[in-house]
């Protein structure tokens, strides 16, 4: 699955998006997880891909501390990258690990 790239770059940028594109940005990280998952081995990279757009809490199934890390480094990264696109300056941008 591929997103429009309007559909990204109103999301890199903060702009609003029709329902139909956030329907699509929403379902996205699911969509590859699934195709992730079909390879053996692979099940922990497709969770941290599910889990990409939500802040993982103590409360999820998982039992591996390493995958959870890994699904919130992900999405720490992309929350960095959109920030550099909506034009603020990396070496000002600070990762606050918890």
């Amino acid at each position: 699955m591929t997103l429009a790239p309007e559909t990204i770059e109103a999301v890199y940028h903060g702009d609003p998006l029709s329902e139909q594109a956030q329907a699509q940005y929403n379902e996205h990280p699911g969509i590859a997880a699934s195709l992730w998952s079909k390879i053996p081995r692979l099940e922990p990279i497709a969770w941290m891909i599910d889990h990409q757009n939500r802040q993982v809490d103590g409360g999820e199934a998982l039992d591996a501390p390493e995958v959870k890390m890994g699904a919130e480094i992900l999405r720490m990264f992309l929350e960095y990258e959109q920030m550099i696109h909506r034009g603020y300056p990396a070496q000002r941008l600070r990762i606050n690990w918890r």
